[in-house]
């Protein structure tokens, strides 16, 4: 844990939010159990065991450079994921791919779901602060997995950037959190892994401090920009605030029944 400031800048917060992805969740890691499943699946069906280890690396890393489709036709998920997959395949492969998809998004989405220690620390902290959601992706992935991990019971407001013309760093996602939770930017920490979308843009939207979840420190001393604390593990969060907060949930009426808005949107 890297204290920067010191535990004074967060006495008087009212409210987190957190990014979903490799912060709340391994996302990455699930997808590299998923990948081996994949291999597995190749290999007992005819492909030599090499060949099914380098096209599920090949389509993992298409996956992490392009998870949803950057052209203007906008490809829905499935489609595109099942176009890395023919990628990653070539062409004597590729009639795989239908089926290394499904397996890929069955094994996925069967272990998308919050450890204990992040459950017990969500419940804990939504005793004495507002929560917020705000994750970048497109509309159907997302929201599949807040509901895999029944995000309405941790979180006040969920938002997803496929809902937005733009999501983090932009600052019209974060705005629009402030209004829902009524709250000021000041009021507000962020916490999240991506220095660029989850720092940089809380930064820009002008909350008290950031949190980053640390995976790679590679260049990251070298930006203009930088995080007041750093953590290892998420659940860290927890020694860094103070004892007991101010708040707890005061607007989750108001708040789910936006949540409920977007969801069926």
């Amino acid at each position: 844990m890297d204290l920067k400031l010191g535990r004074e800048k967060l006495r008087d917060i009212s409210t987190i939010l957190f990014d979903l992805d490799n912060t709340l969740i391994d996302t990455r890691g699930i997808a590299l159990r998923a990948c081996k499943e994949v291999s597995r699946y190749l290999y007992e069906n005819g492909m030599r065991d090499i060949a099914a280890e380098m096209s599920t690396k090949k389509f993992f890393e298409h996956l992490c450079k392009m998870p949803e489709d950057p052209g203007p036709t906008q490809m829905d998920v499935d489609q595109w994921r099942t176009l890395l997959w023919v990628q990653a395949l070539g062409p004597k492969y590729q009639f795989f791919a239908r089926d290394a998809y499904d397996i890929f998004k069955a094994k996925t989405m069967s272990n998308f779901k919050l450890s204990r220690d992040v459950e017990s620390m969500l419940l804990d902290l939504k005793k004495h602060y507002k929560l917020g959601l705000i994750t970048n992706g497109s509309s159907e992935a997302q929201w599949a997995k807040v509901e895999s991990i029944d995000g309405k019971q941790y979180f006040d407001v969920i938002l997803v950037g496929g809902d937005y013309n733009q999501g983090k760093p932009h600052a019209t996602i974060f705005e629009k959190a402030f209004q829902v939770l009524d709250v000021s930017p000041k009021d507000c920490i962020m916490v999240g892994d991506n220095i660029w979308s989850d720092i940089y843009g809380g930064i820009q939207a002008g909350v008290m401090a950031t949190v980053w979840i640390v995976r790679n420190e590679d260049g990251y001393q070298d930006l203009d920009y930088q995080p007041d604390y750093k953590l290892r593990n998420v659940c860290e969060l927890l020694d860094l605030l103070p004892a007991q907060g101010r708040f707890s949930g005061l607007c989750a009426k108001r708040a789910f029944e936006f949540y409920s808005s977007v969801y069926s949107s």
